[in-house]
């Protein structure tokens, strides 16, 4: 089989900061952001047997235009990836393997340099019995950093373990990682950083007619604070469900609390996904987000009213991480002698069949 595929995304940004007391707005910046990807990849599936090699280019430009300081700054980003994989598996093992050569080409402020890497990944997934499995992982990533004047190439080594666990109603996950060999690059350098730390990942889940009830947490567990080193520090994902199906009736009531809690950094840097990383000269800052749901849900219809808050408070941060801030007040309401301010919002969704 012969695949082949093309992304493309264009993005002007617009930001703006405003003063909630007089609502003020004024523009601070100006961000634009193209990438495209295209993509060849053949395919070949015999038995239990799978293999696939492809070729694709990825290209990422973008401008930062600082308004009120009257700079303009600009990057690009190209890379050319060879890529071969194969995996054995039967009904309940697999082993899978994947090779990344990539040509990438960095270019800031008209200065240029190529990087060749070569990136590994072996996945490991072993039954033990009809209820556990384990799975073992080594994978080299990259990403694009950006700092204040340039944007850098930043590679580094994931390897992991976990544990599964699945009985009917109930399964559970928990897992370790950990991330070392941190290099970054770009123009003007070329650096190794003896940053290590290790994570720990758990999840829990477990579903009935009338309950359904989910949770994951990621927590770091060491870490040798030195240049970069993890913007997130903890992060706490649940949902608890209750559902009521009437008697003949089409639809089901329901009840929903989730939310999510972390602890980050406030300079830290997002590169691709997790993991992520920070620079110098930060401060710890928390924020748990609370949505508390009800519903009716039909086959292909769902009709829900939300009150969500920022564990009573706003949605602010002192870096900008939300993305409601303060650009509006939120209500506040009195309960249990404390001020909560709460976000409310109605959806409703349909399922359309063809």
């Amino acid at each position: 089989m012969l695949n082949y595929g093309t992304q493309n995304m264009y993005s002007n940004i617009l930001k703006y900061t405003t003063i909630a007391e007089t609502f003020e707005t004024n523009l601070y910046n100006k961000n634009r952001y193209y990438s495209g990807r295209n993509y060849l990849e053949l395919l070949y599936n015999r038995g239990s047997f799978f293999f696939s090699s492809g070729f694709s280019d990825f290209r990422y430009n973008s401008s930062l235009d600082l308004v009120l300081e009257s700079s303009l700054s600009n990057s690009l980003a190209f890379k050319k990836s060879f890529n071969f994989k194969a995996w054995l598996s039967n009904n309940n093992d697999k082993v899978y393997f994947d090779l990344l050569l990539d040509k990438v080409y960095l270019e800031n402020h008209g200065e240029g340099k190529d990087y060749l890497t070569l990136k590994p990944s072996i996945d490991l997934l072993l039954t033990l019995n009809s209820n556990h499995k384990i799975k073992f992982e080594y994978k080299r990533e990259d990403g694009f950093v950006h700092n204040a004047s340039y944007r850098s190439l930043l590679i580094y080594d994931e390897v992991g373990f976990s544990l599964f666990r699945n009985m009917n109603r109930f399964s559970s996950m928990i897992g370790f990682s950990s991330i070392s060999n941190i290099s970054s690059k770009n123009h003007l350098e070329s650096r190794y950083y003896p940053t290590k730390y290790s994570y720990l990942y758990t999840e829990l889940s477990y579903t009935s007619t009338y309950l359904d009830l989910s949770f994951q947490s990621k927590n770091i567990l060491s870490v040798k604070k030195e240049e970069f080193y993890p913007w997130m520090q903890d992060y706490i994902n649940y949902s608890l469900t209750f559902k009521y199906p009437p008697i003949n009736k089409p639809y089901i009531v329901f009840m929903n609390v989730s939310g999510n809690y972390i602890l980050y950094e406030k300079t830290g840097i997002f590169v691709n996904n997790l993991p992520m990383f920070r620079s110098t000269n930060a401060s710890e800052q928390s924020q748990h987000f609370i949505d508390v749901q009800f519903g009716l849900e039909f086959r292909n219809f769902r009709l829900s009213y939300s009150n969500i808050t920022n564990n009573g408070g706003d949605f602010s941060t002192n870096e900008n991480y939300s993305d409601i801030g303060t650009a509006f007040t939120l209500p506040t309401y009195r309960f249990l002698s404390r001020n909560i301010s709460i976000f409310h919002h109605l959806t409703i969704s349909w399922t359309f069949l063809d």
